[in-house]
């Protein structure tokens, strides 16, 4: 089996330890070593899992393991990775998770169960697809994109690096977001987004700078 590590041992990180486990009772992949965490002591544990704190991301180097980046922020998940060249990040797509025809991902993927993609759908590397989250074909995601719970994008709709969509959240078909643009909770985008911007309402409307 691999052995894998998890970066992050909050909410995001417990639940992609749950998608560890899930694909391990279909077959046996991943052994699962501990959390890495900057913010945590080594010798902790991750409640309620009791899984083990290791230490901080710099020991990643010395334990001839996979990661994945369990971090929602776009930012800090690319900050983290920067770090971490030439060590293989792993892919975790939850055995409930549905994935169409002609579609491609970059590694990292964090993909939970419900979520959906459908046909001739791109993904760059360390994109995070949550519960019940959708992709319709011929959509681009760009790296270091989170997709929150419920997001829906129609078909045809590109997303630059760095995006966060909020929870509920949907795009119409064939609109563009920019780069680290943060797109709010129940939001409607039915036009094009510039980059680094907050966007909120419905329609969606840009309303500040993003600070993600």
């Amino acid at each position: 089996m691999k052995r894998l590590v998890i970066i992050g041992a909050g909410g995001h990180g417990r639940e992609a330890l749950d998608i560890v486990q899930a694909i391990n009772a279909v077959e046996p992949t991943y052994d699962f070593l501990g959390f890495l965490d900057d913010g945590r002591t080594a010798g902790e544990t991750a409640a309620p899992h009791d899984a083990p704190i290791l230490g901080g991301v710099d020991l990643l180097r010395s334990l001839d393991a996979a990661y994945v980046a369990a971090i929602g922020a776009p930012a800090v998940r690319r900050r983290i990775v920067a770090q971490l060249d030439g060590i293989e990040a792993a892919s975790l797509i939850h055995p409930e998770a549905s994935i169409g025809s002609h579609v491609t991902y970059g590694p990292g993927l964090i993909m939970a169960a419900g979520a959906r993609l459908t046909h001739a759908i791109e993904l760059g590397s360390h994109v995070h697809l949550n519960v019940d989250s959708s992709i319709s074909h011929d959509c681009r995601v760009g790296s270091f994109v989170t997709i929150t719970p419920g997001a829906r994008l129609s078909g045809g709709v590109v997303i630059g690096d760095g995006v966060w969509f909020g929870i509920n959240a949907c795009a119409i078909q064939g609109v563009r977001i920019g780069a680290d643009t943060t797109v709010g909770a129940g939001a409607a985008v039915i036009s094009d987004l510039p980059a680094g911007c907050t966007a909120v309402g419905v329609p969606a409307h840009p309303v500040e700078e993003s600070a993600r």
